[in-house]
């Protein structure tokens, strides 16, 4: 396991599971990660937590412990309304 980003908003670490790459990612309450797009879809694991995810033409809540898919291409930033801990999986 590997610390990729430790500041304010929380920290970030990745790790390798059967040869594919996971990050986990600790998010404090009031704090907004992503606002990007990207080529591939990823699955976030949210299990701890509520998070908005806003999306292109969207927005929807979710409340640990659930799943929230996002396809290739789709703009997706995520807010943390509680403090927050995702495991995401780039499906590549």
């Amino acid at each position: 396991m590997k610390v990729e980003q430790k500041d304010d908003r929380g920290f970030v670490v990745s790790f390798d599971l059967n040869g594919k790459e996971y990050l986990g990612i600790f998010t404090k309450e009031g704090v907004t990660r992503a606002g990007h797009v990207h080529p591939y879809s990823q699955t976030n694991y949210l299990i701890e937590g509520k998070m908005i995810v806003y999306y292109e033409e969207y927005l929807q809540n979710y409340e640990a412990p659930c799943v929230i898919q996002i396809g290739p291409n789709i703009f997706h930033k995520f807010f943390a309304t509680a403090d927050s801990m995702m495991i995401e999986r780039k499906n590549l």
